[in-house]
Order: C-alpha cells, then structure tokens, then sequence
C-alpha cells in the first residue's frame, strides 16, 4: 500500500510535470483566430521539444506556434509563424524587419486575429512548442469525429 501511495502521489506527478514541461502538452482553442486550420473546440497536442537546443528542427515559417502571449505573460497562443529574424514583412502596405531573436505571427482567420499585426514581434524564447496533432475536437457538445487524430498543417 505503501508503494502504491508513493507512485501515485510523488512518482506520477513528477512524471506528468516533466513530460508536461518538456516533451508534450495538450491545448484547447477557444477562439476562431486559426480557422480553417484549427476551430474553437479543437485541443491538441504540442510538441514541447520544438525551439529547444539540442532539438534537429528549426523553428520554420509556416509553422504553427503557442508562444506566451506578450501582454499577459500568464495566457498562451497559438499563430501560424510568417516572419523568421531578419524578414521583411510587407503588411498592409508597410513594411516591418523583422528583429533578431523575434518571429512575426498571424492567425489563419486574418480578419479574426489579434497577431504581431496588434502586439508586436514574439521573442523565440517566448515560443513554448508547435502544433502537431488534434486528439478531441466538439461544437457545442458534438463531437467532431472527422477531425480526432489529424494532423496539423
């Protein structure tokens, strides 16, 4: 009974922290920011091992990003990375270059998205992980079926 207390009540947690803080994390999407490629309702899984050191990929235009949000360092989102350092961004008619160290995102659903067009460039530490695959997805309690499993493009 012992062992079976300190497992469950020190070993699994520690584990779950840790694979939690630097492998996995699931995220939900409460926002239509990212629509068509992720809808409110989607949680998937983020590959916490992206924009570490030692990890073989870099971080990508295209890819899409959860990065801690700069004006409240408690919120996460997520945005599709358009700008690596050094990028000219040509938006609305303006042109931004991109700093060094920072990445410049946008949401898929451009009309609906507070993006780097609202707060600016992303510090890439900032960058926590990148969105891989969708494991539950629901609209007002229905399952979306045709969505569970995909993978994020």
């Amino acid at each position: 009974m012992l062992v079976l207390l300190l497992c469950n009540g020190i070993a699994l947690p520690l584990l779950t922290d840790f694979v939690r803080d630097h492998w996995v994390e699931s995220f939900h999407i409460p926002s239509a920011s990212m629509q068509p490629t992720l809808l409110p309702g989607d949680i998937l899984f983020a590959d916490k091992r992206y924009n570490r050191p030692g990890f073989k990929q870099a971080v990508q235009r295209g890819d899409i990003a959860i990065f801690v949000y700069p004006n409240d360092r408690t919120t996460y989102y997520i945005k599709r990375i358009v700008g690596l350092p050094g990028d000219v961004v040509d938006v609305d008619g303006g042109q931004l270059t991109v700093p060094a160290g920072e990445v410049y995102v946008m949401g898929d659903n451009r009309t609906a998205s507070k993006d780097s067009r609202n707060f600016g460039t992303v510090p890439l530490q900032d960058v926590v992980g990148k969105a891989r695959q969708l494991w539950f997805s629901s609209d007002k309690g229905t399952i979306r079926w045709e969505r569970l499993g995909k993978v994020v493009e």
